[in-house]
């Protein structure tokens, strides 16, 4: 007992401290669930332009409105459930429904049930689903398979949905969505000097790996600085740009919308397009993944015009270009205080990247005719095709430009002997020394 406590004081002290640890863990817990819950399942909170939503009107096999019939909104992927009913006019409405996989099933006294299944609801989609009961019992089921819109009648929107499957599947140079952005109708990429490329800091291009692919695009002819970039409903805009802020991760995306021609409230001061990025959710299995993508000189061929060692040719310059991240999602579980199964989830992502690339530079070696003064074969030509002419710095003048000796040739007497020779004993081996990635090119 002495090992253990030295006192009976001491192992009540060391009982009222496990207690109060084991009561800040509890708390902490409580509200950790309690904001999972109020986050997870309360759809008010998620932003409008990132969801969309169903309605449609229940009919009779009359065409009457049915009053009162029930209808239920089943999430394939997570098991949530919503219910409304059709009001006096037999219409029914489910807003702020994020993107993903639905069921609809209606049932209405005296009448049979009516199942619509795999309903697919885009990114800011109003989607109307009709339906017409037939007199029956609630024990009878029919299951009517939805075809997909080719108009979307309740909302006169222009956009295009670029899915989950494309966004994972096509090439992207530097994992830079923006080149997805042409996929669309009425988008153009026009790239200005200022906004063409990548920067790794701060700039005026967008923020990724350098060399990457990156389009500016111009939608429906407006000034391709008049888009507006969104990201889970939250403003992704750059303000000096007006590209994206923060780049979203590809595999963290489920899909994106282009819209254009916007005269909604929520996109007041926009003349461009809205791009709408929506990430991934939790479901009610685990899933995650996790990738490397690179790119290294060990796979790439030399560069005729960079990759020297002197005058040597020499294999491909340093190149390592790595991204790499993870991301995983499922239901909140706490073992033995909470089940979010049907309930509540999460999903969470992490990319990150290294880079790394030697800078491609070009020197001018004099040849040995030219360490001497003759310039007759120099590369450097005028616009007739003729070397440049060499004039005397000594007596030219505002109005006067005498050549120097025949103007290709610099007559001995004006040649420094001591920096002829630096040239021809150090500069030139120095140069000569140079590894990639540097060109030498003997004029």
């Amino acid at each position: 007992m002495y090992k253990a406590f030295r006192s009976a004081k001491m192992r009540e002290d060391w009982n009222h401290w496990r207690l109060g640890r084991r009561g800040w863990l509890a708390i902490a817990g409580f509200a950790l669930l309690c904001c999972g819950i109020l986050f997870g399942n309360c759809p008010a909170l998620h932003a409008q332009n990132t969801t969309g939503s169903f309605n449609g009107h229940v009919y009779d096999a009359t065409g009457s409105m049915v009053v009162d019939a029930k209808v239920a909104l089943h999430d394939v992927q997570t098991g949530l459930t919503r219910n409304a009913t059709t009001n006096s006019d037999g219409l029914y409405e489910f807003p702020l429904v994020r993107p993903g996989t639905y069921q609809l099933t209606v049932t209405a006294a005296g009448f049979g049930s009516e199942v619509k299944p795999n309903l697919v609801l885009d990114v800011n989609q109003i989607q109307a689903q009709d339906f017409k009961l037939k007199v029956g019992t609630a024990t009878q089921t029919v299951s009517v398979s939805a075809s997909a819109q080719q108009l979307q009648t309740s909302s006169a929107n222009l956009g295009a949905v670029v899915d989950e499957r494309t966004v994972g599947d096509l090439p992207l140079n530097g994992r830079s969505f923006s080149a997805l952005l042409t996929l669309t109708p009425g988008e153009n990429p026009v790239n200005y000097s200022q906004n063409s490329g990548v920067t790794v800091g701060t700039g005026q291009g967008s923020p990724g790996i350098p060399g990457s692919t990156y389009t500016f695009p111009s939608t429906q002819g407006q000034w391709n600085r008049e888009n507006m970039y969104f990201l889970d409903g939250i403003v992704n805009t750059a303000a000096f740009s007006s590209s994206w802020d923060v780049p979203p991760i590809i595999d963290s995306m489920q899909e994106f919308k282009l819209q254009s021609h916007e005269d909604q409230s929520e996109y007041g001061g926009v003349l461009g397009g809205v791009v709408n990025v929506v990430s991934k959710s939790g479901t009610n299995t685990f899933h995650g993944a996790a990738w490397e993508y690179l790119r290294n000189n060990a796979f790439d061929s030399r560069n005729p015009f960079t990759d020297f060692n002197g005058n040597t040719p020499s294999a491909p310059a340093p190149y390592h270009q790595n991204e790499f991240g993870a991301d995983f999602g499922g239901p909140v579980r706490i073992p033995k205080i909470y089940n979010g199964k049907n309930k509540t989830f999460f999903f969470v992502a992490w990319e990150s990247w290294r880079y790394s690339k030697a800078a491609g530079i070009s020197y001018i070696s004099p040849t040995a005719n030219e360490l001497n003064g003759d310039f007759t074969n120099a590369a450097v030509l005028t616009s007739t095709g003729q070397p440049a002419l060499l004039y005397n710095p000594f007596l030219s003048t505002g109005t006067s430009r005498p050549l120097l000796g025949n103007g290709h040739i610099i007559p001995a007497g004006m040649i420094d002997p001591n920096m002829q020779a630096y040239l021809k004993a150090y500069a030139i081996r120095q140069i000569s020394r140079l590894r990639w990635p540097a060109a030498i090119t003997q004029f």
